[in-house]
């Protein structure tokens, strides 16, 4: 898969569970509430996405276990919300 649709593929479900997330926080008023909905969500995509970087490491011939995962994703969500897709996209590959 060329880097071109994995980035559209990616900014597609970033827009979906976005849109989706926004949707259901429109259901309450509770500031506390809608940031409830917004870190489970987030939660759900960092459980996805360190079990996607565990069986990476796996066909990698590596062992990582979930929580190893858990916390490397959770470093590369650091560097998206500090400096951007492409120094996290950038980390990720280092991994």
């Amino acid at each position: 898969m060329t880097d071109l649709v994995t980035k559209d593929l990616s900014k597609f479900a970033a827009d979906k569970a976005t849109e989706t997330i926004y949707a259901i926080m429109e259901l309450v008023d509770d500031p506390l509430v809608k940031a409830q909905i917004a870190l489970m969500a987030a939660s759900a995509c960092i459980g996805t996405a360190s079990g996607c970087l565990a069986a990476a490491a796996k066909k990698k011939g590596f062992t990582l276990s979930q929580k190893e995962a858990e916390l490397q994703v959770l470093e590369i969500m650091r560097v998206l919300s500090a400096q951007g897709v492409d120094a996290a996209v950038a980390a990720m590959v280092r991994k």
